[in-house]
């Protein structure tokens, strides 16, 4: 994945990079040499547990061994939903085993591109959901590169692995050493290459009381087995049965919850070393090498500030797999020993292998990724503390210090990427226990360069070709092959998108993150940056708030009241009529545009008592609010000034009187431009307006429903009909399930009902952000609610710092953990622009539409019967495992209760981010699996034409 580009000599000739990484590497054999005796020099570390794999992860059912034998452990999967479901002895796809290895997977010749790639755990304390957790992990396999310079002087080096379950060790194919696993057979000795693989062999059982880790230490490698240029050393766990007396129960029933104790398979540390006398013969590979990489990162795959390309790995072409009307990307990552200055991509068109389709420049985008949240000044961005964004759940874990991850897409980038320098993972002052001691933090800079292409609607489908040209100062410029394979069936333009996505803007955020007044055209303009984005992922809803500090932070309403002489009000409704003018104009016709009249604070006080960001209480503020009515802005048409005006409850006989003319104008305003239907009330969550609240309404605009975005599954408001529900979870039969159990099309539904789990945020995996769409659409979910936009940290505290968002801002209207959680723009230079996670969630919609459109055929008996029961399988086939895939992607794969299989999306209350999932469905074939999918839908429409 590396190139072989230098830089010039450095201009600080006192330390250039490679004497840096020398003196880390005499740093670290010190280190060794501390702790060895003085007839034994310590041995240099060639691989490490810290050194980046190539990882490819099984999973099947666990089990166990009774007096009877082994047999499977049962699965009591959500047992309250599934029971009133009726599914409680049906399969779930947990019983259907993930993809093995190919046979030959541990030969050096084999290609791993498409596998996972990330260091091991080194730092035990901080791995959520690590793979030592997981008692699913069937089968683990591992690929570590080296390079040898002279084989004749490279020997005596040995290896050291720490595992659970049993461990076989191949170098360069060939097997040197096993451990608590059987012999494959009579045929299969060390240091030959095994007959046959049996990768469903399982390691001898634990002894009671006996640890869990197991050690090969210090195993021989045979020198004749290395060879000139790349080695490969592959390590294979395989999995122990757990025992009865293990800690947790056996399920003899599936409504019987239980507990299963840390996993039996999976790696915990691994180092190959070379003795000092023939450290020169070997390259390590366990950090940083100096000067200038380019290597390739997997689109689904994080990057993050201490990454680094393998020296042993070639650089590849940026491969992107799409369809006609849509957006895709791919990326390489550039990183170095010193800062890198004045970096530039430039991308040609794309030409069709065959054929003279042509994709033009101008239809392709270069951009770079930025650490974290970000923010412009001038023509340089200030990386701002990492916050949400620019962490990741689990990574830590895997580094020698704490990670930034790059988030914020960039058309600009900076002129010069520094050098990132991070302080070791530390607890008080004192260094963390690591799996890798005396590894050198050898630090870079790093940044990721995403290719963009924004396919035209009637590009001929095939394979195109390409190239990426990087250029940066004192470096020569690197040239890599950039491929596109366009199925042939066209994307509709998002705005027709058939999955429901409501992702939220926040004008106010937007004005106070770039210091321009409220609803002024510079403000405007800036707002359509958001909202542009917004309608490329077919955003559906709109907010007019018509009284202030709601939930959303608003600090004015959209319509200005303005007082006559004689004591009633007219009202301006310029600055609605000019954002419902730009929402039509980014996202097209809504299908939901609430109007928020009505926050809880105006009638509850609530369960619990939040203490917010400002140190305010919000029990107290809502406690100090009771009985009062709402706010809006009022102008003074001479002066310009705005102020507030609290009007009498909704209770009061009054508020009829005031609310009237303005609510019957407003209706008015939405008839002329129809959207008088898509008219909705808001904004109840777990606590719900009074009836007298609610017939207050119902009078003044009868007809019009009300929005709720709650945990449970309100369908009215006193007799009102909810037009619009936002679940924070899933309910009875309402999740997705195996294929073989039920196929749900959320789709279909006729009511907008759509999920937001409360507990995402914006740290969690890029997989995540994928399957968010598909996920809700294979559940009987329309798609997404709730999701934040442009709420970025623009509250400061007492310090100046940007720490709070306009999501609860005011603290009688917080709604604690289900205020809006999660930002998917990041501010640019002169507006919004995209971050990784909203490119994932961008792709992963465009592949929701082209499943609805496949299932609109298979779901409808008319078009199945044309499309013919060959093409009817194989298109369900795709859809399935799809189904699958993305619970797996989603999944913690742990079990401690009867509830914690998936995560995030269709798990317990508080279901962690499922890392395990991701690190599997990053090197799963998700690519394959998005062009088969474009390609069935492609055949699809040879049948039965394009449907709209």
């Amino acid at each position: 994945m590396t190139t072989g580009v230098r830089k010039r000599p450095s201009q600080h000739p006192r330390r250039p990079a490679a004497w840096r990484l020398l003196w880390a590497l005499a740093a670290c054999a010190a280190w060794c040499a501390a702790a060895a005796t003085d007839d034994a020099p310590a041995p240099v570390p060639v691989l490490d547990t810290a050194s980046f794999w190539r990882y490819h992860y099984h999973f099947r059912m666990p089990v166990v061994r009774t007096a009877g034998g082994i047999r499977p452990i049962p699965l009591p999967v959500h047992a309250d939903a599934w029971r009133k479901a009726g599914l409680e002895q049906k399969m779930t796809w947990m019983e259907h085993d993930t993809p093995l290895p190919s046979a030959d997977w541990a030969s050096p010749d084999f290609d791993d591109s498409a596998w996972a790639r990330f260091p091991g755990v080194i730092v035990a304390g901080l791995s959520e959901n690590a793979d030592r957790k997981s008692p699913y992990l069937a089968l683990v396999c591992l690929r570590g590169k080296f390079q040898v310079t002279d084989p004749a002087r490279a020997g005596g080096m040995t290896l050291s692995v720490s595992y659970r379950g049993g461990a076989v060790v191949y170098l360069n194919g060939v097997e040197i050493a096993r451990g608590h696993l059987p012999k494959l057979n009579r045929e299969a000795r060390v240091g030959k290459p095994p007959v046959a693989h049996a990768f469903h062999t399982l390691a001898e059982d634990y002894r009671k009381d006996e640890p869990r880790t197991r050690t090969l230490a210090d195993v021989p490698v045979p020198a004749r087995l290395l060879r000139r240029g790349t080695n490969v050393l592959a390590v294979e766990i395989h999995r122990a049965p757990f025992a009865e007396t293990d800690e947790f129960k056996v399920a003899t029933d599936w409504t019987r919850t239980f507990y299963m104790g840390p996993a039996t398979c999976g790696i915990e540390r691994i180092r190959l070393s070379s003795p000092p006398a023939a450290a020169s013969a070997v390259t390590p590979n366990v950090a940083r090498p100096p000067g200038l990489q380019v290597w390739n990162s997997d689109l689904v795959a994080a990057d993050f500030d201490l990454d680094y390309g393998d020296p042993s790995e070639p650089l590849r072409p940026i491969r992107i797999v799409g369809t006609p009307g849509g957006v895709f990307s791919g990326k390489v990552v550039v990183g170095s020993t010193e800062a890198i200055k004045g970096l530039r991509g430039e991308v040609s068109a794309l030409a069709a292998v065959k054929g003279g389709g042509r994709i033009p420049a101008s239809a392709l985008t270069v951009r770079y990724a930025l650490p974290g949240i970000v923010t412009p000044v001038g023509l340089s961005w200030v990386v701002m503390p990492p916050g949400p964004a620019g962490h990741e759940v689990g990574a830590d874990s895997r580094y020698l210090a704490a990670v930034t991850r790059f988030d914020a897409l960039a058309e600009v980038p900076p002129e010069e990427i520094p050098v990132r320098v991070r302080q070791p993972h530390t607890v008080r002052g004192r260094l963390l226990n690591l799996d890798s001691p005396g590894i050198p933090l050898v630090f870079g800079a790093v940044v990721p360069v995403w290719v963009t292409a924004h396919v035209p609607a009637d590009a001929p489908a095939g394979d195109y070709r390409g190239t990426l040209t990087l250029r940066m100062t004192g470096a020569a410029p690197v040239t890599l092959p950039v491929e596109l394979t366009l199925s042939d069936w066209p994307l509709p333009h998002p705005h027709r998108f058939r999955t429901f996505v409501e992702i939220v803007q926040s004008p106010e955020s937007v004005a106070l993150q770039y210091d321009v007044p409220l609803w002024s055209d510079a403000h405007f303009t800036l707002m359509e940056k958001s909202l542009k984005l917004l309608g490329d992922v077919g955003n559906k809803t709109v907010y007019i708030p018509l009284v202030t500090e709601t939930n959303l932070g608003n600090a004015e309403s959209m319509v200005r009241w303005i007082k006559r002489p004689d004591g009633s009000y007219t009202h301006d409704f310029r600055i609605m009529e000019r954002y419902l003018d730009l929402v039509e104009k980014c996202q097209g016709k809504p299908l939901v545009v609430c109007f928020h009249v009505w926050d809880p604070f105006l009638g509850h006080v609530g369960r619990r008592d939040e203490t917010l960001w400002t140190g305010q209480t919000a029990r107290d503020a809502r406690r100090a609010y009771m009985g009062r009515g709402v706010k809006v802005s009022v102008l003074d048409p001479a002066t310009g000034k705005v102020e507030d005006l609290e009007l009498p409850p909704y209770r009061d006989p009054k508020s009829k009187t005031l609310w009237k003319p303005l609510l019957e104008e407003v209706r008015r305003r939405m008839k002329r431009r129809g959207l008088e239907d898509v008219m909705m009330l808001g904004l109840p969550c777990d606590w719900i307006p009074d009836k007298e609240t609610v017939t207050h309404f119902a009078e003044l605009l009868p007809g019009v429903p009300w929005t709720c975005h709650a945990h449970g599954y309100r369908r009215d408001l006193h007799g009102v009909p909810v037009g619009f529900r936002a679940h924070v979870y899933s309910q009875g039969g309402d999740d997705v399930v195996d294929p073989t159990v039920r196929r749900l099309h959320g789709w279909r539904l006729t009511e907008l009902k759509a999920r937001f789990p409360r507990d995402i945020r914006d740290s969690f995996h890029l997989t995540l952000w994928r399957v968010m769409g598909e996920v809700n659409i294979a559940s009987n979910f329309r798609g997404v609610a709730r999701r934040g936009g442009d709420f970025w940290p623009v509250l400061k505290d007492s310090r100046g710092r940007k720490v709070g968002t306009l999501a609860g801002r005011y603290p009688k209207s917080t709604w604690g953990t289900i205020d809006v959680a999660t930002c998917l723009l990041s501010p640019g230079r002169e507006g919004a622009i995209a971050t990784a996670r909203f490119e994932m969630l961008r792709e992963g919609l465009q592949e929701c539409e082209a499943r609805i459109f496949i299932e609109q055929a298979l779901t409808d008996d008319g078009l199945r019967e044309k499309l013919g029961r060959d093409l009817v399988a194989r298109s369900q086939l795709i859809l399935d495992e799809r189904t699958r895939s993305v619970l797996r992607g989603l999944s913690s794969f742990m079990q401690s209760g009867g509830a914690t299989h998936h995560a995030a999306y269709t798990g317990g209350r508080r279901a962690p981010a499922g890392m395990i999932g991701h690190q599997w469905f990053v090197g799963s074939g998700w690519q394959q699996r998005s062009q088969d999918l474009y390609a069935a839908a492609a055949d699809v429409a040879g049948v039965i034409g394009h449907q709209d």
